[in-house]
């Protein structure tokens, strides 16, 4: 979900940038998960034409983009009902509260 998380939200698609963003994540562990992704069909790698052809970034598939939306509606459960717990003045948080536009945008495209 973390992967998910970077490339849809954060724009963080290539290789050494989403190792970056997962301190302690192990390259070869990353790489695994992204062929993963990208079998299952979440993430598409987006290759250069070159020799050797190398990746440019990596995109969220619209399976990949929904299931970024379920991770914001996890997210946002928790910020409601375990306010206590994520935040310290431990009041409810609205799904407007914790989005900006554009993720309240993202989260109801296509519904």
């Amino acid at each position: 979900m973390s992967i998910v998380r970077d490339v849809g939200f954060y724009g963080i698609d290539r290789f050494n940038m989403l190792l970056k963003s997962m301190p302690g994540i192990p390259s070869k562990v990353l790489a695994t998960r992204l062929k993963q992704l990208e079998k299952d069909g979440f993430l598409i790698r987006n290759v250069e034409r070159a020799v050797p052809p190398r990746v440019v970034h990596w995109s969220l598939t619209e399976k990949g983009v929904d299931a970024a939306r379920v991770g914001m509606m996890m997210a946002a459960f928790s910020c409601k009902w375990n306010a206590d717990k994520v935040f310290d003045d431990k009041r409810p948080r609205k799904m407007h509260e914790i989005y900006n536009r554009e993720g309240m945008e993202l989260l109801m495209k296509d519904f």
